[in-house]
């Protein structure tokens, strides 16, 4: 389709090492996994408003595709020496607040798997045991039921573009080598996808297809033009199903703007959302006309 034809480079490389992989039975993948591949495979080759958008789309995907109970993306700030900008899969914001707040600070995974970059399992690294004992471990970990993990880090030239953190409950089991060597043939187009955004910054949509309370979003919060949108009719009240319909987008993406825009305007929920439009007098009647149907092949229109 279009979107494969606008697909970069990189991505088309990595589909074909991918399916060189398939057709010589070094890897199994059966009917989800499929289609969760071509889901994750779409993503890469999408075109987004910046790179944290991109990576909280990607997050969605990858916890389908791996079998995780929690995906998370951070990027590493040289100035503050931390990790900030986080992303997750999860519904519940509070994990990635308290990653930001706290726990990184008693981290002892993030600064031996950054050294290495590609696709690893935190087992390879740290062994299980160790980590069970550590602070990090009961502070952050087991509370949030997570146990196995593959980490990721993307850096170009010695810049950090971010990170993937997969994580697994202790029953559902490590990931297998085939999983780990799934992840290292969409390492490179992870990378490529991130570098985009790197190379020419942040884009936006033109203020003539903006409404005002659209606009308002974007200029004063930093949320991208179909953030707005869906934050608008969630705030109207609207289930994600109708706001995915009337914007013509996926249930699945409907969820990610979501929760990347109460984690941009600081919001727990649905409950204060609706507060929050309410008090500011938004009018989410004015979301829908010309949001997302920009045409082009920049218009990231999915």
């Amino acid at each position: 389709g279009a979107k494969a034809l606008r697909a970069p480079r990189e991505c088309l490389i990595h589909r074909g090492r991918l399916a060189s992989a398939l057709l010589s039975g070094q890897m199994y993948l059966d009917s989800v996994q499929r289609r969760c591949l071509g889901e994750t495979a779409a993503v890469l080759s999408d075109d987004f408003a910046d790179s944290r958008e991109l990576r909280a789309a990607l997050v969605g995907s990858l916890a389908e595709l791996l079998r995780a109970d929690h995906v998370a993306s951070f990027v590493w700030d040289r100035e503050s020496a931390r990790f900030e900008a986080g992303v997750t899969s999860d519904a519940d914001l509070s994990v990635i607040s308290h990653y930001e707040r706290e726990a990184q600070f008693t981290d002892i995974i993030a600064g031996s798997l950054r050294a290495r970059m590609g696709p690893t399992r935190v087992y390879d690294v740290i062994p299980q045991k160790t980590l069970s004992r550590s602070p990090f471990f009961d502070s952050f970990l087991r509370p949030a039921g997570l146990y196995w993990g593959l980490n990721l880090f993307a850096v170009d030239d010695g810049v950090d573009l971010g990170d993937l953190r997969v994580w697994r409950s202790r029953a559902r089991g490590n990931f297998t080598g085939e999983e780990v060597g799934m992840a290292r043939i969409l390492y490179p187009a992870i990378i490529a996808a991130l570098r985009r955004y790197r190379v020419r910054g942040s884009r936006s949509a033109p203020v003539s297809t903006r409404s005002a309370s659209v606009a308002w979003l974007q200029e004063l919060h930093g949320l991208s033009q179909r953030q707005a949108a869906v934050v608008l009719l969630v705030g109207e009240g609207h289930a994600d199903k109708e706001v995915a319909r009337r914007l013509g987008i996926g249930f699945t993406t409907t969820r990610t703007h979501l929760k990347e825009g109460l984690t941009r305007l600081g919001l727990a929920n649905r409950k204060e959302l609706i507060r929050f439009v309410a008090s500011a007098r938004l009018d989410p009647g004015d979301a829908t006309p010309g949001v997302g149907r920009e045409a082009g092949p920049g218009s990231g229109i999915c």
